[in-house]
């Protein structure tokens, strides 16, 4: 038999095999293999809790940057989702380095542009950009909002779970490519639990968004010293970390048998700094001759006085 028939005839054979026993159990088999393939051809785009970042972007190009959010989808009575979004992408900008300009700044752009049923398009985006004076804008959007009806298997009501879909990505106003982009859903149970949904969805995502705060590399001689970065251990020589600020920051390298060194420092992103030890053995240095008599006990009186 051809391989192509034998497949088909194996299929047919499973199918046979499955139903019968879907009727003795409520169709539980099907639905869980139906889940399986959901779970699996939306898991890239719905599952993933992350941005997408291009090849070769550099975060520091778009230290100044703007933000705009809309939504997709009608938000009868829950308008203030999109505001909702906006705030949180806005506050994990601020914490990883990004200067977002201004609210007022781009409702007067936006108040230039017709904005259709459909939503604010990449281009609309970019025209935004450009009003403000920008080199990328990131556009947040709320795609989804549902309520969902699930069927409990361990009793006779259902769950009821509201979801929210929200995506993210950055647009290079000059060349209009996508920087970056994700998508991430948030479900949390109870019904018109949006405001949640929408929180869970976007502060996942926009945890992932590349950040502007430098990361630095501390080595010394010898390694294996412990890190300290403002007081806090930070692993040993050498290691690299990514700091919390762009703030100077103070460095202190210690071992034990040696003396520690603290510098204070400007942090730089991809620089290497140094630390140089010196044993506490070498401080100490080795006693004088001169020191070395002083130190001499004097000689004990004779037992047997001369005669």
């Amino acid at each position: 038999m051809p391989k192509t028939r034998r497949v088909q005839s194996l299929a047919l054979t499973m199918t046979m095999l499955v139903f019968p026993a879907c009727f003795m159990s409520g169709c539980e088999a099907i639905q869980q293999g139906m889940d399986a393939i959901k779970n699996t051809t939306e898991g890239v785009l719905w599952q993933k809790e992350e941005v997408r970042v291009v090849s070769g972007h550099d975060p520091r190009a778009y230290q100044k940057i703007a933000l705009v959010s809309s939504s997709d989808v009608p938000l009868d009575g829950d308008e203030g989702l999109s505001e909702d979004v906006e705030a949180i992408v806005t506050n994990q900008l601020i914490d990883y380095g990004y200067q977002p300009i201004n609210r007022s700044s781009v409702e007067a752009a936006l108040d230039e542009i017709e904005i259709g049923d459909s939503g604010l398009t990449d281009g609309q985006a970019v025209q935004i950009g450009n009003f403000v004076q920008v080199p990328g804008i990131v556009v947040a959007k709320i795609t989804g909002v549902r309520t969902i009806q699930e069927r409990s298997r361990t009793s006779t009501t259902s769950d009821i779970k509201s979801e929210v879909t929200v995506t993210l990505k950055l647009i290079n106003v000059e060349t209009l490519a996508v920087e970056w982009n994700g998508r991430n859903r948030g479900t949390v149970s109870g019904r018109d639990a949006y405001s949640e949904a929408v929180e869970k969805a976007t502060e996942d995502l926009a945890r992932s968004i590349p950040t502007l705060l430098p990361r630095i590399t501390i080595e010394s001689s010898p390694s294996d010293a412990s890190i300290f970065v403002d007081n806090a251990r930070e692993g040993t020589t050498r290691s690299t970390i990514q700091l919390d600020s762009l703030d100077p920051v103070e460095i202190r390298v210690e071992r034990t048998g040696f003396t520690s060194e603290t510098k204070t420092i400007e942090p730089e992103d991809g620089k290497t700094y140094t630390f140089q030890l010196t044993s506490e053995l070498d401080m100490t240095g080795t006693p004088s001759e001169s020191e070395s008599e002083a130190a001499e006990p004097a000689p004990e009186p004779s037992e047997n006085p001369a005669s």
